[in-house]
């Protein structure tokens, strides 16, 4: 493998972890789902390493589902246990098509992708392997725009360039459904129940 394959694959990584992280301000709380099924919580203490007073939140890159939640105010709406995990469910129900786009798409874009790259085949498949990857990348932003009316209808000013942002990033495009549980959740207070309800599930 040559240096400038071993780089490509490097970067294609590199950026899809990238896409993974989301930044908290001191204050807020953010809660990531696990592969557990389960929740994690994560928060800015004296100890917490910061970038320009922000703390990064690493979720899993191996989960494709709505799993990511971040309060950011004590003034915001506070939902008891059964209302957030009703809300909660909800929203992995209204994803299904979502999670099977962006499992599909994954594996073109993290598997096949930089398998080709690996194996030095790129110059001979490049043509059927970009069609296959504008196709998975079609399929999973039409996909969110079908599982996001809420956010298309309530809050354009931020969907739009959310949904733009994504159609020129598919790498980005993977973790929509973690865009669309972040906004979903935006107006939760920091001090919820529910939040803490979340914590004690196994």
């Amino acid at each position: 493998m040559k240096d400038t394959e071993l780089s490509l694959i490097v970067v294609i990584y590199g950026l899809y972890l990238w896409d993974c992280l989301h930044w908290i301000e001191p204050g807020a709380i953010a809660l990531t789902a696990t592969a557990a099924s389960g929740w994690k919580k994560t928060e800015i203490t004296e100890l917490t390493y910061t970038l320009l007073g922000r703390a990064p939140v690493l979720r899993n890159p191996f989960l494709f589902t709505p799993g990511l939640i971040i309060a950011a105010t004590t003034s915001g709406k506070h939902l008891s246990a059964v209302e957030l995990a009703t809300q909660v469910k909800a929203i992995r129900k209204q994803t299904r098509l979502l999670l099977f786009a962006s499992t599909v798409s994954a594996i073109m874009f993290l598997v096949v992708l930089p398998a080709i790259v690996k194996l030095g085949l790129i110059s001979f498949y490049w043509k059927p392997l970009l069609i296959a990857l504008a196709l998975a990348h079609f399929f999973a932003m039409g996909s969110f725009f079908y599982s996001t009316p809420e956010w298309r209808k309530q809050d354009s000013a931020s969907y739009r360039p959310t949904i733009f942002s994504l159609a020129l990033n598919p790498l980005a495009a993977l973790r929509s459904a973690d865009l669309y549980s972040k906004w979903r959740f935006s107006h939760i207070s920091s001090d919820s129940p529910g939040l803490a309800s979340l914590l004690a599930e196994k």
